[in-house]
């Protein structure tokens, strides 16, 4: 563990370059909720629609319960679909996807510098940290987060480093971090 005094001057530093895939594959972990209840609310508000349908011309059969789940089934793979498809045109109308930024996070906040901007973002206006497998993301808000793959981090310690600045400098409530991995 850090000394106290060391722990003060912690400067964690990556470059940061994010491919396409992951874009895509951090958009539909992002859009996850989506893809579920999307699905299950076009379910039971066909199935509302059916049932009444029934209720209206009094016969309810087994067609008014088929339809809706015939319909829920449908549109499970089209919510994934559309949202895969809008990452990658999302990516492809970036100039800017794929550029390197150097990033260092400390306990002053997190600094990122690229060839066209400087930006630096304080603990207390992230909205949310949280991190997947491969990836931190930084939620600016509900809709915007900072993909941060852990592989631009130059070893484990660091990438430890990284969660213990977000443990020490934001509230608990606005973390999802998962434990140290090894």
């Amino acid at each position: 563990m850090f000394k106290e005094s060391e722990q003060e001057d912690m400067e964690i530093k990556a470059t940061i370059s994010i491919s396409e895939k992951e874009f895509i594959k951090s958009n539909l972990y992002l859009q996850r909720k989506a893809m579920i209840w999307v699905p299950l609310s076009a379910f039971m508000l066909s199935l509302v629609v059916c049932c009444g349908i029934g209720i209206l011309f009094q016969k309810i059969d087994i067609v008014n319960f088929c339809v809706p789940a015939i319909g829920g089934i449908l549109m499970t793979p089209v919510v994934p679909l559309t949202t895969f498809l809008a990452a990658k045109k999302a990516w492809k109308s970036n100039a800017l996807a794929g550029e390197s930024t150097n990033c260092t996070f400390s306990d002053a906040g997190i600094y990122m510098e690229s060839k066209t901007g400087t930006g630096n973002i304080s603990y207390d206006t992230i909205h949310k940290a949280s991190e997947s497998q491969t990836v931190f993301y930084i939620h600016l808000s509900t809709v915007l987060a900072w993909i941060i793959p852990k592989r631009c981090f130059d070893n484990t310690e660091d990438i430890q480093s990284v969660r213990e600045l977000f443990i020490k400098n934001m509230d608990k409530k606005k973390l999802k971090l998962m434990k140290r991995v090894p």
